[in-house]
């Protein structure tokens, strides 16, 4: 049989037979759950590996000083001891006091969905994750700020859910000026406030957003941080309040994970104790992958079995015809291509189609429900990924015409005409 022939013969029997619909119905569903799984599982082993390697989080340790040798003279504190030791070790990019991490107040994007609540954090090269518009600020910079690409500046994120409007994006924020207002307290007898501090801040820089990051905090200079505690807390240098400036405890930014234990020991040799910042649950992310991986395997092994009682039940429906093709002259591979041409194009059609439909539905959820899969760290999963539907397509048509294969082989060996017999009893 002629390429040409097969290919306009079994094209004309496969939409012929009302009966394919079911097959490409089910076989679409399920290209469907296999993109949403391959997608979901690749955009969330990219969003770790996108944390351990851009995260600054990952890579922050709290160093806490010999207390023998922080009190030095008299039991007076020495807040700079180590500094410059920790800073001259490799693979340290910055050093920090771990209470001028944070601060914050109310801004002027306090509205009727948000109650303006900023979380400032202390911005540098070291700190910031990667700017993805914008600039990064320089770090003798006053009045600039970096935010997130999606910023909702309340003190309840999950009042983002009530009103899908409420997040602001990149259009709203690169290049807007906004105010922070911050109470100046006094602390004679007792917290007393005495005022309201008020400064102003212009959106220079968008960060990229982590699927567990706060989405309410925006990177500012250590000048301004200094500035906004020493109206809001008490004596800088009082080592005996909590809420000092100038507290015991440091943060060291480490440039590359790789080298976490090798600096960990090396700041320990200094005296120092340390404890991790952030350390990513591996049991959790494990868990993910390995749910992923079954439910994978169940969607191929369901189109595996469709493919396989698709087949069997086909060529017994059409046993007559076929050993009427043999009794003719066709050749078993004849009989095979044939089958193989009309799966191929059953499930071509089915996993095009699926993919157009899955990111026809996936652009539709993500429009509707954006607020709340940004607020529960779903959006961040919710990612397209070219090759995944690539991958998907090769599975579905691999996977059945194969299959498709084997079956109509099996059936093959046995005697069409015997079939053909029953067939017509």
């Amino acid at each position: 049989m002629k390429v040409s022939d097969l290919l306009k013969y079994s094209y004309l029997k496969t939409i012929r037979d009302k009966k394919n619909i079911y097959f490409i119905v089910i076989l679409l569903i399920l290209s469907i759950l296999l993109l949403g799984i391959l997608n979901y599982s690749e955009s969330f082993i990219s969003s770790i590996n996108t944390s351990l390697i851009n995260d600054p989080k990952e890579r922050k340790l709290v160093v806490f000083p010999d207390p023998d040798l922080f009190l030095l003279h008299y039991n007076e504190p020495d807040f700079d001891y180590g500094f410059d030791k920790l800073l001259e070790l490799d693979h340290v990019s910055d050093v920090f006091y771990h209470q001028l991490e944070e601060t914050g107040g109310v801004s002027s994007f306090k509205d009727s969905n948000r109650d303006g609540t900023i979380r400032f954090m202390y911005g540098s090269d070291a700190t910031v994750p990667k700017i993805v518009a914008g600039k990064m600020f320089d770090k003798n910079a006053t009045g600039v700020a970096v935010c997130p690409e999606i910023f909702y500046p309340s003190y309840d994120i999950k009042d983002a859910k009530k009103n899908k409007n409420s997040l602001l994006l990149r259009d709203d924020l690169l290049g807007k000026k906004f105010s922070v207002d911050v109470d100046k307290m006094e602390y004679i007898k007792g917290p007393k406030k005495v005022g309201t501090y008020t400064q102003e801040f212009e959106i220079v820089g968008l960060y990229e957003v982590a699927s567990n990051e706060p989405i309410d905090s925006c990177f500012i200079a250590l000048k301004d941080i200094e500035q906004i505690w020493s109206v809001s807390t008490r004596n800088l240098d009082d080592p005996t309040d909590p809420y000092t400036a100038k507290a015991v405890d440091r943060i060291v930014v480490i440039d590359d994970l790789k080298y976490k234990n090798e600096v960990i020991k090396e700041i320990t040799d200094l005296g120092f104790e340390v404890d991790l910042y952030s350390e990513l649950d591996y049991a959790y992310v494990n868990k993910i992958k390995n749910t992923c991986l079954i439910i994978l395997t169940l969607v191929v092994l369901g189109i595996m079995l469709l493919t396989i009682f698709y087949t069997k039940k086909k060529i017994h429906n059409n046993s007559y015809e076929m050993g009427i093709s043999k009794t003719m002259g066709y050749l078993d591979r004849d009989v095979l291509k044939l089958s193989s041409m009309q799966m191929l194009y059953m499930t071509m059609f089915a996993s095009l189609l699926g993919m157009i439909l899955y990111k026809i539905l996936l652009m539709f959820i993500k429009k509707q429900f954006m607020n709340i899969l940004v607020v529960e760290g779903i959006y961040y999963y919710l990612l397209d990924n070219l090759l995944m539907y690539i991958y998907a397509f090769v599975i579905i048509v691999f996977v059945s015409v194969i299959a498709n294969i084997i079956m109509t082989r099996i059936h093959l060996n046995n005697n069409l005409i015997n079939l053909m017999r029953d067939d017509k009893e």
